[in-house]
């Protein structure tokens, strides 16, 4: 009696040991991930799958090596597991798993990053965050919306080019100016705007007015909202200002008028003209995407100075007594300074972003 009770005790005492070992590699595991990609933003959705990975490892572990269970009953949970495995993968392969999937194919095709502005149907804002299940970009109204993986995979995704893209107006004008005038005037205005290369197109003849488009390249794409607004007003100023009627002769009004009469305001006076505001709209509208993206580079960075730091180590190692050492000594406290400035730059991203 006292010896099955004694190896009933063992089994229940390794079993208990097995279990608290698999709960401390998971722990550690974890710990250890967070403390490898801590400064490394992007690489939160490879740690999220080494630790499901891991769980599921721990768990099927657990299940083979513990003694107090048999092996007809092993086998039955060992069953049970897959059976409950299958089942989660077959009633989420369209949600959870289809955006997992998702999320792997948009980590290898790299079409889009943090910091992009992105456009998906109706969504258009800057990318904020991407995880293993969804991405959040920062939309015009400064909010946060979540867009899951496989909206992103199975929708066109318009992404603006960092080198520069086309952004432009459609105005109407009446026929009874002549086009060449218009056209000098609209490339003006796309000139005031900062605009490279900026061409004027006739996109309709209407019947009682001509669409014009004005475009150009803006290579600055942290001014996209502000540059649409400026190339409006300054399109607006030019045509007003030289006595060019933004409207169509078929304008109805409830008043008899002239036929020669203009409806065009009177400037104000400098006095009264509002001041231009001295923060652009982009800055408040992205802050949380200007703070991501920055956050990111500073991470590339400093994993970039910390391989130089290893690099610089190796050749130290390899100098003989006689070898100068200056050069690379003080070539390593550069580094080490850079990588300072970089984590307490690190940081401080971190804390702005946290409040939010």
């Amino acid at each position: 009696m006292f010896e099955s009770i004694s190896e009933n005790f063992f089994d229940i005492l390794l079993s208990v040991i097995e279990i608290v070992f698999v709960i401390g590699l998971i722990y550690y595991v974890n710990k250890r991930m967070h403390e490898k990609y801590a400064d490394q933003p992007g690489m939160e959705f490879r740690r999220q799958m080494i630790m499901i990975a891991v769980g599921l490892f721990g768990l099927v572990l657990v299940l083979v090596s513990l003694p107090i269970i048999d092996n007809d009953l092993r086998g039955q949970l060992l069953g049970l597991v897959g059976i409950l495995l299958s089942a989660a993968i077959a009633l989420s392969a369209t949600t959870f798993v289809g955006n997992i999937m998702a999320g792997i194919m948009l980590r290898t095709i790299e079409g889009i990053r943090i910091g992009d502005f992105i456009r998906v149907n109706e969504h258009f804002g800057r990318i904020t965050e991407m995880d293993m299940l969804h991405v959040e970009i920062q939309t015009e109204d400064r909010n946060l919306t979540t867009i899951p993986n496989m909206h992103l995979v199975t929708n066109p995704v318009n992404v603006l080019r960092k080198s520069g893209t086309v952004i432009g107006i459609e105005i109407g004008l009446g026929y009874d100016t002549h086009r060449l005038v218009i056209e000098k005037h609209l490339l003006e205005a796309a000139k005031k705007t900062g605009l490279k290369d900026p061409f004027v197109q006739i996109k309709t003849l209407g019947d009682f007015a001509v669409t014009y488009r004005i475009a150009g390249v803006l290579e600055d794409l942290r001014t996209y909202i502000a540059s649409h607004s400026g190339l409006k007003r300054n399109v607006l100023d030019q045509l007003h200002g030289n006595g060019i009627e933004i409207m169509s002769p078929a304008f109805i009004n409830t008043k008899q008028l002239n036929v020669k009469t203009q409806m065009i305001p009177e400037a104000p006076r400098v006095s009264e003209r509002p001041q231009e505001p001295a923060v652009s709209p982009d800055n408040i509208i992205f802050d949380k995407a200007e703070r991501a993206e920055l956050h990111d580079d500073f991470c590339r960075r400093l994993a970039d100075v910390r391989e130089q730091c290893k690099a610089v180590d190796e050749q130290l190692a390899q100098l003989t007594e006689g070898d100068d050492t200056n050069p690379l000594t003080l070539k390593k406290n550069n580094l080490i300074a850079r990588e300072e400035q970089l984590v307490k730059y690190i940081n401080k991203l971190e804390a702005r972003m946290s409040e939010q």
